[in-house]
């Protein structure tokens, strides 16, 4: 009996202890409201400096184990890991506003001309060139900042030469110009023969600088955001070769003395040339989703504001059995700022040896690459806006971390 009393008055004292320490700090408090105001402030403000307090030392723990983001290391050792990337590219290019004569018109020098037949629009086709890509970084100690900076280098061309058919006159259909000579009032050209258009990109060079962090969102997924700045410098090139032209025709239709603008039988030699030079920023990310340890997909995306300076030249040789001369030779400059699209996916693997000291990386995949409104070739006559240059292709990329 002795020893369930004592034990009973054990538990009620556990229970009533709480109790009795709230109404303590109620007392206290209602005692010191009723001492003075300044009591109370000065405990109002010791409890907004406690709780700044655990938030700061709540930060500093997260920021010390990295709980929310943690750091996608190349290697775990070292204040810095630097990488080299190499990349082979097999990619198409495509030009915008190109097509350099259409047939399926009918246009004769007759007052009832005859039906249309069949036509189609020619321009350039484009070719499958080989590439590549140099890359060299560095990742720093610093919260797992990389700095990367990659060298882009692609030399494309593409043609339509119609005298691979070598036609005669009597077997190919004439054929209308999409690029004519600006000193007439807008006249159509009726050609004959043989007609053709070569395009060069004689350089394709861009220098990626981007400063960004990986880090994992999950056991098999990682992230690197990154921004930067993109500087490009391109050469392009475009022939077209009219031979053989019937007669010109205006906008209604009636025919033209030939020899007060072009004699018939003239061969007419369009150049156009430009030189562009870019700079703008650049901010993206890379996406790899692990299927395991060493294999997974990549998910990779950019978009770039660039400032465009564009030169370019436009001349026109005529050839004819009078004589040959320079029938217009313009130059002009575009200021322009333009957006770049840059989308690739594929596939990567991760081999680390050496206790995680070295990685070596293999991916390959596709890439798409858009350049908004880089083709400012001087058309005059069409009035064409200007065209977007385009890439598709496979890459295949290899790294080194040490």
């Amino acid at each position: 009996m002795k020893q369930f009393s004592l034990a009973t008055i054990s538990l009620l004292c556990a229970t009533i202890a709480p109790l009795c320490a709230d109404n303590a700090e109620n007392l206290i408090s209602q005692s010191g409201n009723g001492n003075n105001g300044s009591s109370r402030s000065q405990g109002s403000g010791l409890d907004n400096q406690k709780r700044k307090l655990e938030a700061q030392k709540h930060f500093e723990q997260r920021w010390r184990d990295n709980q929310i983001t943690p750091v996608a290391p190349l290697k775990p050792d070292g204040w810095s890991n630097p990488f080299i990337t190499a990349d082979f590219i097999y990619w198409k290019a495509y030009s915008d506003g190109l097509a350099y004569a259409y047939d399926g018109v009918a246009n004769a020098p007759s007052a009832v001309p005859p039906s249309a037949t069949s036509g189609k629009v020619m321009r350039p086709k484009f070719e499958w060139e080989p590439g590549f890509k140099l890359g060299l970084g560095n990742k720093f100690s610093h919260d797992g900042w990389d700095l990367y900076a990659q060298y882009t280098w692609l030399h494309a061309d593409a043609d339509d030469d119609q005298e691979e058919t070598n036609c005669c006159v009597t077997e190919c259909r004439t054929a209308k110009s999409m690029y004519w000579l600006a000193t007439n009032a807008c006249p159509e050209a009726i050609l004959m023969s043989c007609e053709g258009a070569k395009w060069k990109l004689n350089s394709f060079n861009v220098l990626d600088l981007e400063m960004g962090r990986d880090f994992y969102i999950s056991k098999f997924l990682t992230m690197r955001p990154f921004g930067g700045l993109k500087f490009s410098w391109m050469r392009q090139k475009y022939k077209v070769d009219y031979d053989d032209v019937l007669f010109v025709g205006d906008e209604g239709g009636t025919i033209q003395n030939p020899l007060a603008v072009l004699p018939i039988g003239s061969d007419v030699d369009i150049r156009f040339k430009q030189k562009e030079f870019g700079v703008g920023l650049r901010a993206g990310m890379n996406t790899a989703w692990y299927f395991c340890k060493w294999l997974g997909a990549y998910g990779d995306f950019a978009m770039t504001g660039l400032w465009n300076h564009f030169k370019e030249k436009r001349k026109v040789d005529v050839d004819a059995l009078t004589g040959s001369w320079n029938s217009e030779n313009i130059k002009d400059k575009v200021y322009d700022v333009t957006a770049v699209l840059e989308i690739g996916l594929g596939l990567f693997f991760d081999w680390r040896f050496s206790s995680d000291a070295y990685m070596f990386t293999l991916a390959a995949g596709w890439e798409t690459q858009v350049w908004f409104n880089q083709n400012n070739f001087i058309y005059l006559m069409n009035n064409n806006a200007p065209g977007n240059l385009s890439f598709q292709g496979f890459t295949l990329k290899a790294g080194f971390a040490f």
